[in-house]
């Protein structure tokens, strides 16, 4: 897959993360695993939708337009035929600027951007008709832009302060994640306890531990990727305790071993995550 990521344009960089293409006219047509990053996604196809199996093994064509919540568990794809997907990354405090619904009524779904967003369509019409990535670019951004004109909830720095401190957390002895606790972070930020975790659950999805997980595991493919560290020493330097609790996060993120999952290295999450920030 030729995968490519764009900075968005200054007055979005609060809220985008980044915008990416993917596409390939000849996908291998086996299923692929994706695991999450922590971050919220809008996702246009104007190449041919994928596949998406349920937890019952069944499989389902995903929406033209969708927003991704976050991924607690791995979600299965499989190409439909050629594909071309735009994304726009948000950071993982920013989506509900765009969205305007709890991200927690999102989490471990993909739902149509026309049920969230009126007069989307024309989103997906102008990304479908451009003939180049800068086109399809221009045209996220502007949709973009165009939402946050309205009625933009605004920053919350709190939560991205909260993102900091998961994103930095290692686990203690025999894997005790205290640091990835809500009532941790309530402490140190000296803010309610139940006040952040409503926060948590409407603007990011997840509960503090879940995003600690999911940004642990995000780091440990970045080491892997970018450093050429060994599996073992990436994983500790990711912030698992020992080798036995990263196994068992890995697990419970990517619902295969490290080695079952590394083994294939599919083709679209090969590409996504050798190239992430």
């Amino acid at each position: 897959m030729q995968y490519a990521e764009h900075a968005p344009r200054a007055e979005l960089a609060s809220v985008v993360r980044c915008i990416w293409i993917g596409v390939d006219a000849s996908p291998d047509p086996s299923p692929q695993p994706v695991v999450g990053d922590g971050c919220p996604e809008l996702l246009v196809h104007f190449g041919s939708p994928m596949f998406e199996r349920d937890e019952e093994g069944r499989e389902h064509l995903q929406p033209r337009a969708f927003v991704a919540g976050q991924l607690t568990r791995p979600l299965w794809l499989r190409p439909s035929g050629p594909v071309g997907v735009l994304g726009v990354r948000f950071h993982p405090w920013s989506a509900h600027r765009v969205v305007r619904r709890p991200l927690n009524e999102l989490t471990d779904r993909r739902v149509a951007l026309d049920t969230l967003i009126e007069g989307s369509g024309a989103l997906i019409e102008a990304v479908t008709a451009c003939s180049d990535d800068a086109a399809r670019v221009s045209a996220v951004e502007s949709f973009t832009v165009r939402r946050l004109a309205h009625d933009d909830p605004g920053e919350d720095p709190l939560l991205a302060q909260c993102v900091a401190r998961l994103d930095a957390a290692r686990a203690g002895p025999e894997g005790d994640d205290a640091a990835l606790s809500i009532d941790t972070l309530a402490r140190d930020l000296e803010v309610g306890r139940r006040q952040l975790e409503r926060r948590f659950a409407e603007r990011i999805g997840v509960s503090p531990r879940a995003l600690g997980g999911i940004l642990r595991l995000r780091r440990f493919f970045d080491l892997l990727d970018h450093a050429g560290a060994p599996l073992v020493d990436a994983a500790l330097a990711a912030g698992y305790y020992d080798q036995s609790h990263f196994a068992r996060e890995f697990r419970r993120y990517a619902g295969l071993t490290a080695t079952e999952f590394l083994a294939t290295r599919p083709a679209l999450a090969s590409a996504i995550f050798e190239i992430k920030n």
